[in-house]
Protein backbone atom coordinates (compact mmCIF):
# COMPACT_ATOMS: atom_id res chain seq x y z
CA UNK A 1 0.00 0.00 0.00
CA UNK A 2 2.68 2.40 0.96
CA UNK A 3 5.89 2.63 2.75
CA UNK A 4 5.07 6.33 3.60
CA UNK A 5 7.84 7.73 1.01
CA UNK A 6 6.78 10.59 -1.67
CA UNK A 7 7.24 9.31 -5.16
CA UNK A 8 6.79 11.45 -8.37
CA UNK A 9 5.78 9.87 -11.59
CA UNK A 10 9.78 9.93 -13.37
CA UNK A 11 10.51 7.55 -9.75
CA UNK A 12 7.62 5.26 -10.97
CA UNK A 13 8.71 4.95 -14.51
CA UNK A 14 12.26 4.70 -12.84
CA UNK A 15 11.03 1.69 -10.98
CA UNK A 16 8.82 -0.22 -13.39
CA UNK A 17 11.30 -0.05 -16.27
CA UNK A 18 14.57 -1.05 -14.15
CA UNK A 19 11.58 -4.15 -13.12
CA UNK A 20 11.35 -5.03 -16.98
CA UNK A 21 14.74 -4.75 -17.40
CA UNK A 22 13.73 -2.00 -20.31
CA UNK A 23 14.69 1.54 -20.95
CA UNK A 24 11.69 4.32 -21.12
CA UNK A 25 10.82 6.52 -23.88
CA UNK A 26 10.41 9.49 -22.68
CA UNK A 27 8.53 12.20 -25.16
CA UNK A 28 7.10 15.46 -24.66
CA UNK A 29 3.51 15.85 -26.02
CA UNK A 30 1.87 19.38 -25.05
CA UNK A 31 -1.29 19.12 -23.33
CA UNK A 32 -3.15 20.86 -25.73
CA UNK A 33 -2.21 17.72 -28.09
CA UNK A 34 -3.51 14.99 -25.71
CA UNK A 35 -7.05 14.93 -25.66
CA UNK A 36 -6.25 14.30 -29.32
CA UNK A 37 -4.31 11.42 -28.93
CA UNK A 38 -7.14 9.55 -26.53
CA UNK A 39 -9.74 10.26 -29.22
CA UNK A 40 -7.54 8.45 -32.36
CA UNK A 41 -7.00 5.74 -29.82
CA UNK A 42 -10.33 4.87 -29.30
CA UNK A 43 -11.07 4.77 -32.98
CA UNK A 44 -8.36 2.13 -33.02
CA UNK A 45 -9.33 -1.08 -33.46
CA UNK A 46 -7.58 -3.49 -30.76
CA UNK A 47 -7.29 -3.06 -27.06
CA UNK A 48 -5.22 0.28 -26.18
CA UNK A 49 -4.53 1.52 -22.65
CA UNK A 50 -4.78 5.54 -23.96
CA UNK A 51 -8.32 6.60 -24.05
CA UNK A 52 -9.72 9.83 -23.03
CA UNK A 53 -9.79 9.39 -19.32
CA UNK A 54 -6.03 8.10 -19.04
CA UNK A 55 -5.25 11.41 -20.88
CA UNK A 56 -7.42 13.30 -18.52
CA UNK A 57 -5.26 11.75 -15.84
CA UNK A 58 -1.72 12.22 -16.85
CA UNK A 59 -2.38 15.94 -17.95
CA UNK A 60 -2.12 16.65 -14.40
CA UNK A 61 1.50 16.94 -13.30
CA UNK A 62 1.19 16.48 -9.00
CA UNK A 63 -0.38 13.21 -7.98
CA UNK A 64 -0.56 12.46 -4.84
CA UNK A 65 -0.92 9.00 -2.45
CA UNK A 66 -1.43 9.14 0.83
CA UNK A 67 -2.28 6.38 3.21
CA UNK A 68 -3.50 8.54 6.14
CA UNK A 69 -7.07 7.13 6.28
CA UNK A 70 -5.60 3.56 6.09
CA UNK A 71 -3.58 4.77 9.08
CA UNK A 72 -6.83 6.07 10.97
CA UNK A 73 -9.44 3.75 9.57
CA UNK A 74 -7.34 0.12 9.30
CA UNK A 75 -4.36 1.31 11.99
CA UNK A 76 -2.16 0.53 8.54
CA UNK A 77 1.55 1.44 9.54
CA UNK A 78 4.25 1.54 6.93
CA UNK A 79 7.32 -0.90 6.91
Amino acid sequence: MSDGGIYSSDDLIAAISQALQCSPIKLGIPKFVMPLFGALAEKMPGCSIINPDKMREIRHPYWMCDATKAKEKLGFSPK
